[in-house]
């Protein structure tokens, strides 16, 4: 994803974040829902989305419609919904998004699945909120042993509910921006908002 989507991506969570009031911990869609009503959300049996899909998006003439399966895992369930608001906000209207198989993906689909992808993690566990729900020896020291990365893995997805996959990603992400060529130190990460 080139840089400029990037910032696209953080500067609307971060639109949506002061909407709702979001302070860090665990995002909330019904403050989310209450606050954006151009937004729908339906759960479905999972036999009424295509094989292998957890969610579909879609925009129509009224509001942005994210249909979702019942039964998928919650933390796993956050990240997807999340995923479709990004497509909701990122891409064309009236453009269908299922979130599923990487396999049948043009390099355009991948990009904006990516873009997707980027946004829900800013959306859910932005790194402002990483460093702030961080201890303070991780904030001046950073990431320690793999055993000690694994172990704030764990914690930090309680903490923002999604799975620990999404957290080791969206924590190396916040690793990687701590040291990169923008000089980051400390708790500098928190004046990205």
């Amino acid at each position: 994803m080139i840089l400029s989507g990037a910032y696209t991506c953080i500067a609307r969570a971060d639109e949506i974040h002061r909407a709702v009031g979001y302070t860090g911990g665990a995002f909330d869609f019904r403050l989310f829902s209450r606050r954006f009503r151009d937004f729908r959300f339906a759960g479905v049996d999972r036999g009424y989305l295509p094989e292998g899909v957890d969610a579909v998006s879609r925009r129509d003439a009224e509001a942005a419609v994210v249909v979702y399966a019942r039964d998928a895992r919650p933390e796993r369930l956050r990240f997807t919904i999340a995923h479709e608001i990004g497509h909701s906000l990122l891409h064309q209207p009236g453009e269908a998004h299922a979130r599923g198989a990487r396999s049948r993906r043009s390099a355009e689909e991948a990009t904006r699945e990516a873009q997707a992808d980027f946004f829900a993690a800013e959306l859910l566990m932005p790194a402002w909120a990483v460093d702030r729900a961080l201890p303070a020896d991780w904030r001046v020291h950073g990431g320690g042993t793999a055993v000690e990365f694994e172990h704030q893995v764990r914690r930090l997805a309680r903490v923002f509910r999604v799975s620990r996959a999404a957290m080791r990603v969206q924590l190396e992400h916040y690793l990687h921006l701590r040291g990169s060529a923008l000089g980051m130190t400390g708790s500098v990460v928190e004046h990205l908002r």
